[in-house]
């Protein structure tokens, strides 16, 4: 993934302790900010969808199991 200079901040949210506790353990255990890490978790949700969400314009999406399968994204997915 090319690096993009980032420029945008999101609205802050409201996360429990607990979560932010695990997200922080993560962020150390890959060597990375929270923040950094944060950005990570969603670029590879966002982009790693990119394809189902193409499947969606085209009149829907039946390719959810595959996506999760093909991307190896699909942990960071809750439905």
């Amino acid at each position: 993934m090319p690096t993009e200079k980032r420029v945008r901040a999101l609205p802050a949210i409201r996360i429990s302790e607990t979560l932010e506790n695990a997200l922080m353990r993560l962020a150390a255990h890959d060597d990375r900010t929270l923040s950094g890490y944060v950005v990570r978790v969603l670029e590879k949700h966002a982009f790693g969808h990119a394809l189902s969400l193409d499947a969606d314009d085209r009149g829907g999406n039946d390719n959810d199991a595959s996506q999760r399968i093909t991307t190896g994204y699909g942990d960071l997915t809750d439905r």
